[in-house]
């Protein structure tokens, strides 16, 4: 579907110029931390455990469908 096609563009695009980055930064030691909110769901990465989001049970786009 050529919607679906589209928004999982969108979302890659916000994860490659936005989180990687962001991310990138957390783990460096550039900001202390990061408050992810998407829709009613709110994540927040702290500088010791950044990868408790990633290893959830669904990968966050699909936490938004």
């Amino acid at each position: 579907h050529a919607s679906d096609a589209d928004a999982t563009g969108r979302l890659e695009l916000l994860e490659r110029q936005w989180l990687a980055p962001a991310l990138a930064a957390l783990r460096a030691g550039h900001v202390h931390a990061l408050l992810l909110v998407a829709g009613d769901h709110v994540y927040h990465l702290g500088r010791w455990g950044p990868w408790r989001l990633w290893r959830a049970y669904m990968p966050w786009w699909e936490v938004l469908a």
